[in-house]
């Protein structure tokens, strides 16, 4: 005998009714803290684990178009080296409308060699055309990549990024509908519910979160609290003087040989976030920083251009969000200022 059709339509139904009440009751949940958290956007509250409600900035930044890179076989005016700051060629676009020339960027991930592109940049030949050559880092890395012993390289194509032109808009999305991941909301409730004062790191010492003597530097709800990358602390125990000043005796021997060659060399260093805002930590909840100042080393080798770390405390002081309250990069703002700084640089002002 067949079971009836009915009879096993009807257990089918309330199967799937009961499967479907049961997915339901288990992600919803889930999905109104998703919403209450609100969507990710920052480097750091992801790698932290952090609510975007507490660190995401609240007031919005003019929209910035952004043009594409330039390809392998087009020519340009400027050629630039550089690393999370300029890979998503946000100051370049920037630069490129202020001086109207045009800008091709390289990232230190597609190259096999430094030492071999910046030869062969100083030289004219990896951008035949190019005038002007741009070497940013951020200050963390800036002696693990430069102020090594020289060994080596093999002699590889480099490529330059893949950027499409499109509008980078300067507020936050806060209803946007994204992945769930359950870890990441359990960790983040756990650090949203703690309300932790003074320096806690996080997630394996990646992230800091410290506290600030004033609340008036970031739009984000916990505006008191800082939060950095924790790799800015191991200069205070891997930096010396003598592997600095090696890095930029490096950077000055590629300068000499790209100005033998008529090219000018910018060296780039960008500080770190937790540089720019060291005065308004609170005392002892930040590593001692290196007892000799970089920027003043910089400065002798490349000029006063070189030391931007000063200009950005003083634009930080005054700009609301200058960096990302939730990541640790510039905002757009912040961006806007290092093109005025470069276009000030480049025209010699």
């Amino acid at each position: 005998m067949y079971p009836s059709f009915c009879t096993s339509s009807s257990k089918g139904a309330y199967f799937l009714k009961g499967f479907s009440l049961a997915l339901v009751i288990l992600l919803l949940p889930a999905v109104l803290l998703s919403l209450y958290f609100e969507p990710l956007d920052g480097d750091l509250t992801r790698i932290g684990h952090l609510a975007e409600r507490d660190f995401g900035a609240n007031q919005a930044q003019p929209s910035q178009p952004r043009l594409a890179n330039l390809k392998q076989t087009d020519k340009a005016d400027i050629l630039v080296l550089g690393d999370s700051f300029s890979a998503e060629n946000i100051w370049q676009s920037m630069l490129t409308k202020r001086l109207g020339l045009t800008i091709k960027t390289y990232h230190y991930n597609h190259i096999s060699c430094i030492s071999d592109w910046l030869t062969k940049a100083a030289q004219g030949i990896a951008s035949p055309g190019s005038s002007i050559v741009i070497i940013e880092t951020v200050e963390r890395e800036f002696i693990s990549r430069f102020g090594s012993e020289s060994t080596a390289c093999i002699n590889r194509i480099s490529s330059p990024l893949t950027i499409d032109s499109d509008t980078i808009n300067g507020d936050r999305e806060k209803w946007a509908i994204f992945p769930i991941d359950p870890r990441h909301l359990i960790k983040t409730w756990q650090n949203h519910s703690r309300k932790q004062y003074g320096r806690v790191s996080l997630s394996r010492n990646r992230v800091v979160k410290a506290d600030l003597t004033r609340s008036d530097l970031f739009s984000n709800r916990l505006s008191e609290s800082f939060l950095y990358y924790g790799g800015d602390d191991q200069k205070a125990t891997t930096w010396s003087a003598a592997r600095a000043d090696r890095a930029i005796a490096s950077l000055k021997h590629y300068q000499y040989l790209a100005k033998k060659n008529g090219i000018e060399l910018i060296v780039l260093v960008i500080p770190d976030k937790s540089s720019v805002y060291s005065e308004w930590i609170a005392a002892g909840q930040m590593k001692q920083i290196p007892k000799y100042d970089l920027y003043e080393r910089l400065t002798v080798a490349f000029g006063i251009h070189s030391n931007i770390l000063a200009n950005f405390k003083q634009q930080a002081a005054n700009t609301l969000d200058f960096y990302s309250p939730n990541d640790t990069h510039l905002s757009l703002n912040g961006f806007r200022y290092l093109s005025e700084l470069l276009e000030a640089q480049i025209q010699g002002e």
